[in-house]
């Protein structure tokens, strides 16, 4: 029979003992440390630090850690690898090697690792898409060589956009009801299915009673759940289909119980996409309780096109403000004549009050388009740029093949100096002239003047010397000379006008200048227009007015201040006929050419030089005989 041994008390505790001194840092050694990246979510475009983080090292003797890691090269490149802040900041920088979706790296130090948390950062560089991922794997770690072994859990990386989220400034009276919308930039390809907000706010100025998604861009979600209590509203909602465009994402009714001039702030205590995907960059809104409000928006830096030699599209961008009650919607209406429909698109918020929308492109060459801007306030007061729209609105041509066609009177400009004028050479200095030519665009494309040279040193003056003239219009130009330095004669000299005009420019003027201070021997002719502007018929008007003038003109020629004045006919005048509204501005040219004395009728039939039919007003009408000019009013009526 086997006989079994049996310990006494005392030698089966020093048995024990042994037992843990023996086997009980080989159990301690087994347990490997816990080495981990957590999942993370990072902005399209920015770099960011990812850690990798360990369990408790203390007392594991750990004087050296090497690992290698891989990552998806389309959406992170590496950049550096630190200890900063870090259980390991004492071993200075660490070592590493970068790869396309790869990162070496090794580290030591003479002091163990001791403490739990960053054992150290790695910095990327984000250069994916929103929707993009990667999972950052550990493809090898090692503490020491190899003790204590190590359990690595690889990190998810999510890549995301954030979306501007913002409530403008608003005000409104007290006991009024008004909506404020939750304005948001664009969310389209976002996958954005569900939203949770909360505001907060004075409950002694605002009280919220309701929320809705009429006419937001979460229209097709229903109407969101909303969680009122005072000071706060919550709100939920979420759709089948996700979120595309910018604009009002969900309005909220508030009850403005505060007095005139009380203010509070709308910020956003919450606010989520989906679970937190894409980011939200909030911005809160102010809110001022006032006294009224019957100021429209305002209009500035308004984008103007001219005639413009593309197809399009044309941006157009304004400054639109609204001091009082906010802005809360902006359109651009647009039309291609002939047709007369208004096409309306709805305008962007860009930042600092600037909206932006574009015209198509026009159909075809030489496409007449209209355009004209309009906003309204929370206060539904309505703004238009021009003012006056859609009856007043900008105008251009898209895809333009017209050309300009510069034209200049008088052919040759003249000018005298003799001793015989008032501001002859008195006391050593020299008689001046002035002379004025008239640039015409007789094309159907603006006419933009670049410069006007001369290489005659007697030229001293020309004014201006760059412009445009819209088709059918004019602009006069000022030239001085001088007879400094000059003895008496006939002087030739010209102009050149450089311009658009793709068959003359630069178009040449001529000049011709005669100097005589030897006496008085010059034939001087002296116009003296007589001509009768009548005052239009019937005015006011509604459909059609004519306006009758007419022109006469004796001419005198004189040698002498004793001699005998002979008198005779005036050759043919330039006549020009213009209509102007109550602002000053050009409507329409109904006379512009060479007449001959005697009696003429024109008719106007409201209309501008587009065909467009003008408002009622007051309108100007002038006429210029030679260098002579009156002007009339008429008032038209609908």
């Amino acid at each position: 029979m086997k006989r079994i041994k049996i310990f006494k008390p005392k030698q089966l505790y020093l048995l024990v003992v042994f037992i843990l001194m023996v086997f009980l840092p080989a159990i301690v050694l087994a347990q490997p440390v816990d080495v981990s990246i957590p999942d993370t979510l990072v902005i399209s475009g920015d770099t960011v630090l990812i850690p990798i983080k360990v369990s408790d090292v203390t007392g594991l003797e750990i004087y050296s850690v090497g690992t290698v890691l891989s990552f998806n090269s389309t959406v992170l490149q590496a950049l550096d690898a630190t200890t900063a802040t870090t259980i390991a900041e004492g071993w200075g920088t660490p070592t590493y090697d970068i790869a396309a979706g790869n990162m070496t790296i090794g580290m030591a130090g003479a002091l163990p690792l001791s403490g739990v948390g960053a054992l150290l950062y790695i910095k990327f560089w984000v250069i994916g898409s929103h929707g993009d991922t990667t999972t950052i794997h550990f493809e090898d770690f090692m503490f020491n060589e190899g003790i204590p072994s190590a359990t690595t859990y690889d990190g998810f990386l999510t890549v995301t956009t954030f979306v501007n989220v913002w409530i403008s400034d608003t005000s409104a009276e007290h006991g009024d009801s008004i909506l404020i919308p939750v304005m948001t930039s664009t969310v389209t390809n976002l996958d954005i299915y569900s939203v949770s907000i909360t505001l907060s706010f004075a409950n002694n100025i605002l009280e919220a009673v309701d929320a809705t998604t009429d006419g937001t861009i979460a229209e097709g979600w229903g109407a969101p759940t909303h969680v009122v209590t005072p000071g706060e509203i919550t709100i939920g909602m979420a759709g089948a289909t996700p979120l595309a465009d910018s604009g009002a994402l969900v309005y909220v009714k508030f009850a403005v119980t505060g007095a005139m001039g009380d203010t509070t702030d709308i910020y956003f205590s919450n606010f989520v996409f989906n679970e937190g995907i894409p980011f939200a960059n909030t911005q809160s809104g102010l809110f001022t309780v006032t006294g009224g409000d019957s100021i429209p928006p305002m209009f500035s830096a308004t984008t103007i096109w001219t005639d413009t030699s593309f197809q399009g599209p044309y941006l157009i961008s304004s400054i639109i403000t609204d001091t009082l009650s906010g802005v809360d919607s902006a359109f651009l209406y647009y039309r291609f004549m002939p047709d007369t429909t208004w096409n309306a698109v709805y305008m962007q918020f860009v930042a600092s009050d600037t909206y932006k929308a574009d015209i198509p492109q026009v159909p075809d060459t030489n496409t007449i388009v209209h355009y004209y801007l309009q906003a309204s306030d929370f206060a539904t007061n309505t703004g238009a740029d021009p003012e006056g729209a859609p009856d007043s609105f900008y105008s251009f041509v898209g895809w333009c093949t017209y050309e300009p066609d510069i034209d200049v009177l008088p052919d040759t400009l003249f000018f005298s100096i003799s001793s015989s004028k008032t501001s002859s050479n008195v006391g050593g200095v020299a008689s001046q002239d002035t002379a004025t030519m008239t640039v015409y665009n007789r094309g159907r494309a603006n006419l933009n003047v670049s410069n006007i040279t001369t290489t005659y040193s007697w030229v001293i003056y020309v004014n201006p010397t760059s412009f445009s003239v819209t088709p059918s219009d004019s602009q006069h130009v000022t030239i001085i000379v001088s007879a400094a330095g000059l003895s008496n004669g006939t002087y030739y000299g010209n102009l050149n006008i450089v311009s658009d005009d793709p068959d003359e420019s630069p178009y040449v003027e001529p000049l011709k200048l005669i100097i005589n201070f030897a006496g008085i021997v010059e034939l001087k002719t002296e116009m003296q227009p007589i001509f009768v502007l009548e005052q239009n018929q019937p005015n006011p008007f509604s459909q059609l007015t004519v306006i009758g003038y007419e022109i006469k003109v004796e001419r005198r020629e004189k040698r002498d201040e004793d001699k005998k004045v002979s008198r005779g006919s005036r050759p043919p005048s330039l006549v020009s006929l213009k209509i102007y509204n109550l602002s000053g501005k050009l409507i329409r040219i109904l006379v512009d050419e060479v007449q001959e004395p005697g009696y003429y009728k024109v008719y106007w039939d409201g209309k501008d030089s587009m065909g467009r039919k003008m408002s009622s007003g007051i309108y100007f009408y002038k006429i210029k005989v030679g260098n002579f000019e009156r002007i009339n009013k008429m008032i038209l009526i609908k």
